[in-house]
Parts: C-alpha cells; sequence; structure tokens
C-alpha cells in the first residue's frame, strides 16, 4: 500500500492543493516531521533546510559515481582474463545507471522543493494576501501524510 505526502497553498476559506509524492519519491524522507492526516506549515527554513539536504545528497551521490568510474579504470589494468574484467566493469556500469537514476530523482525533489521555496519567498515579497489581508509566509505552504485532496482548517496541526 502507497502512502503519500500532499502539499497545499492555504487560500482564505480552504487549502489548494498543490502536488502529493508517494513514498518512493526521495522528497518523502526529508518531510518525516508532518503529521498523518492532519497538516502543518511548512516554513521557509524547513524548506531551505530540505534544499541543502537534498545538494548534500546529490554530491554524495556524485563521489559514488566517481569512485565507480576510477574503479572501472582500475579493472582494466589487473591481469584477469577478458571476460573477468568485462563482467566487473559491467557490474560497474549497471551501478553507475543507478546512481545517474538516483542523482536525477533527488534533481526532481531539489525542483519541487525550490518552486515551494519560491511560492514562499514570493509570498513574503508581496507580503499580501487574497483582499489586501497580511499574510504569513511560514502558515502559506501546508503538508501532510494521506490527507487527500481537501484537508479544512480543523485539520491544522501547530
Amino acid at each position: 500500500m502507497s502512502s503519500y505526502l500532499y502539499f497545499y497553498v492555504k487560500g482564505a476559506d480552504r487549502f489548494y492543493p498543490l502536488l502529493s509524492v508517494s513514498r518512493n519519491h526521495p522528497l518523502y524522507k526529508y518531510f518525516s516531521n508532518v503529521p498523518y492526516e492532519k497538516v502543518c506549515a511548512v516554513s521557509f527554513a524547513q524548506l531551505e533546510a530540505v534544499s541543502d539536504a537534498v545538494d548534500d545528497a546529490i554530491s554524495r551521490e556524485n563521489e559514488y559515481l566517481q569512485r565507480r568510474e576510477a574503479r572501472k579504470q582500475l579493472v582494466a589494468t589487473f591481469n584477469n582474463s577478458i571476460e573477468e574484467k568485462n563482467e566487473e566493469i559491467f557490474k560497474l556500469e549497471e551501478e553507475e545507471l543507478e546512481i545517474k537514476e538516483e542523482i536525477n530523482e533527488l534533481r526532481h525533489a531539489g525542483s519541487i522543493a525550490a518552486i515551494l521555496y519560491n511560492a514562499i519567498s514570493c509570498a513574503m515579497g508581496s507580503n499580501y494576501g487574497e483582499e489586501g489581508a497580511q499574510l504569513n509566509p511560514d502558515q502559506y505552504i501546508y503538508a501532510g501524510f494521506e490527507t487527500g485532496y481537501n484537508p479544512s482548517f480543523e485539520d491544522i496541526v501547530e
């Protein structure tokens, strides 16, 4: 059974769904503090921290990729048979493909975090919500696990 993390923009009278990600998405793990079947505000600082964590994860994956490439170069110098070398190089290339896929997924997660970050940033810049009311940027984007598309204001957890 899949679990989903939902993001919303808070309007004057309801939440507007932005997106959802499944538990298989890298972004899911960075929001472990949000409630289940309830919603909570996502702050500018939280999104900044997520963005930094995603950048760090991409850097680590790139390091792993470089190690695989160096290993392939080393394997080529071994005194083993061509078949053994090719088998090892093939394994390393498969690992490289997996790492590249992970990097792409992390970049997607980073893009989502950047979009949410920019939404709050724009809200801070305008600082005005619907009908000219003051807008609190740290109470603009909300998130929750398994909340569906229609949470109410009664579902807010501080």
